[in-house]
């Protein structure tokens, strides 16, 4: 019997998360799994904004949480000035608080 509801998944969701290398790959798949477990919203964070916003966009048939919003972040990962402005956008962005970061 499955008693996994939007609210109370197997992986401690919702809340939110910041993905670094979100537009692709193991990033991307990741922001699929926290999406569908009820996470409540995600910063999607990449170099490449046009793939960000195909990401984001395929996100809302995905996800389970009710409320659940996107937002994309341009960041370059070996820039530290960047990573910086990244978290300072992304924690605004989210309410205050990141609850999962994946890099």
């Amino acid at each position: 019997m499955n008693t996994t509801t939007p609210h109370h998944s197997p992986l401690g969701v919702p809340g939110t998360a910041l993905i670094t290398g979100a537009a692709s790959g193991i990033g991307l798949a990741i922001t699929h799994l926290l999406v569908r477990s009820g996470c409540s919203s995600i910063a999607l964070c990449d170099l490449n904004p046009t793939a960000l916003s195909a990401a984001a966009f395929s996100l809302p048939p995905l996800a389970t949480y009710p409320s659940f919003r996107a937002v994309t972040i341009t960041v370059d990962v070996s820039d530290e000035a960047s990573v910086k402005a990244m978290a300072q956008e992304a924690v605004g962005a989210l309410g205050g608080r990141i609850d999962y970061a994946v890099n």
